[in-house]
């Protein structure tokens, strides 16, 4: 049994390929998988495993499999890191192989373990396979070694962390969040901080940092520390436009890493294709999001003002964090329930779900609204390059009536309407009553070109046109001051002019 505990784990688990040093660090080799199980099994001679049942025994391979992960940025200039191929000349590299000795020799004599990795010299990239597969597992290597020793190549202190220029690649975004145990250690290969303080905080106990590592790491990258906390415990809890937003202010060298680089953080995985462009990257990767995970709202949550679906991931540089829940060290509002309806990417866009409510204009000439009745508080809605204000109506009699007699006409795309129509995409439905949160993630219809003069309760949703991408609205808690479509219940959704259809969205 624990034969195959030792293979499954070493080819499945751990990386394809590593240095191999002994308990000063010295005596270095690269050793593939194979050759690790075989060591693995020498130590096991050496330990008392007779006896252990099968989770005992899982732990025991584990523990003789456990390895140092090194997180750095490359050498520029020539002669740079030594990678794979050099392994053997090495030594015509001091600058280079004093990096891979120094590594080895912090992890054996300060961490105690046998095995490290270091993306430079453990990757055979001539080999598409392995780059291909090196890439899809980098973070799941991250996140199981025993640690992560960061080595900040222009750091003296901790005072002097936040410009380093670790903390500006794109990669090493996913090697500051995915490790459960971080060492950071300067130039000089001298220990700086390590997360191996305990704290607890809302029912969660992290390791953690001190204050001054958190501030420098916030500074350096806008990443606060619940945020920090919150992945330590499961990376998967920072919400996607997060994500993407933290990776539009990172700098690569192939413009295709900005997408590939963040597979593990995501929680998805795709073909590495250098050479096909950074838009048809993010593409595959916005798709394959769509495709891998159950909820996944948070996707829209981006500044494109005129689509749903961005054209690049700079779009996400202004998300909104109004959705966030990260103080209670949980996702955010926008996954919290999953929609009436799958949401889909097709060719026409993508299919979802909308929940439609009816705006209407401030100011509708010889259409007196009494302020009373209807009017609440305003929307203001992005024309083209203008504004209006549009508001929502109160959930009462007077604003039935109201909808009920209002006649809605068509008017060109350009022209601004007297009344269009918020589809909140962020609602669910529980029973017989759909629930509206407090903050909206909206896109913006008006009536077709083409419609002829309906009452809004019989508009079909088919005569709208959607002219906006996301926006956000948010209503203060106390409901008092809201329109009152928390709850909404079935049948009181015609008289209200409202609906819930199935919509192509762009």
């Amino acid at each position: 049994m624990i034969v195959n505990q030792i293979h499954h784990h070493v080819f499945n688990e751990m990386p394809i390929r590593m240095l191999a040093f002994d308990s000063n660090g010295t005596q270095l080799r690269l050793v593939e998988r194979s050759e690790i199980a075989e060591q693995i099994k020498f130590r096991l001679s050496e330990e008392d495993w007779q006896g252990l049942d099968e989770s005992e025994s899982f732990d025991l391979v584990n523990k003789l499999g456990r390895y140092a992960i090194l997180s750095h940025t490359w050498f520029r200039g020539k002669p740079g890191d030594v990678v794979y191929g050099d392994w053997k000349v090495r030594d015509l590299n001091s600058k280079g192989n004093s990096k891979i000795v120094k590594f080895c020799e912090v992890a054996a004599r300060n961490h105690g373990v046998v095995y490290g990795w270091m993306d430079t010299i453990c990757i055979d990239k001539s080999s598409s396979t392995e780059l291909d597969e090196s890439i899809r597992s980098m973070y799941r290597w991250y996140r199981q070694s025993h640690l992560c020793i960061t080595y900040l190549a222009d750091t003296d202190d901790i005072p002097d962390m936040h410009s380093d220029a670790w903390f500006t690649r794109g990669w090493t975004l996913q090697e500051l969040l995915a490790p459960q145990n971080m060492i950071f250690y300067s130039k000089n290969w001298t220990f700086l901080a390590q997360n191996n303080m305990e704290m607890t905080k809302k029912w969660h106990t992290f390791r953690a940092f001190s204050e001054s590592v958190y501030s420098q790491i916030s500074q350096a990258t806008t990443i606060e520390k619940d945020e920090m906390l919150m992945c330590f415990s499961d990376p998967a809890l920072l919400p996607i436009s997060r994500v993407l937003q933290l990776a539009t202010r990172r700098s690569v060298t192939r413009q295709e890493d900005r997408i590939y680089s963040l597979m593990g953080l995501l929680g998805i995985s795709i073909s590495v294709a250098y050479g096909e462009g950074l838009p048809t990257a993010f593409k595959r990767l916005f798709r394959e999001i769509m495709l891998a995970r159950a909820v996944f709202l948070d996707l829209f949550n981006h500044s494109d003002q005129n689509h749903l679906i961005p054209s690049s991931i700079t779009q996400y540089t202004e998300r909104t964090s109004v959705f966030d829940r990260t103080f209670f060290y949980t996702s955010t509002d926008l996954d919290n329930h999953s929609p009436i309806e799958p949401t889909s990417m097709t060719q026409l866009g993508v299919h979802a779900a909308v929940f439609l409510v009816p705006l209407f204009r401030e100011t509708i000439p010889g259409v007196p609204i009494s302020s009373n009745t209807a009017y609440h508080h305003a929307i203001n809605i992005t024309w083209f390059d203008d504004s209006d204000k549009y508001h929502v109506l109160l959930r009462n009699d007077a604003s039935a009536m109201f909808i009920a007699n209002f006649q809605a006409k068509s008017t060109p795309l350009s022209a601004i309407s007297d009344a269009i129509f918020c589809g909140i995409l962020n609602f669910w439905r529980s029973e017989s009553a759909y629930h509206i949160p407090d903050h909206w993630l909206y896109v913006v219809f008006k009536f077709s070109t083409d419609l002829a003069s309906k009452t809004i309760p019989d508009i079909n949703a088919r005569d709208l046109v959607q002219i906006s991408g996301p926006r956000v609205q948010s209503w203060p808690r106390d409901h008092t001051f809201g329109p009152g479509y928390n709850r909404l219940w079935e049948q009181d959704l015609r008289k209200m002019g409202m609906q819930v259809a199935q919509l192509y969205l762009a």
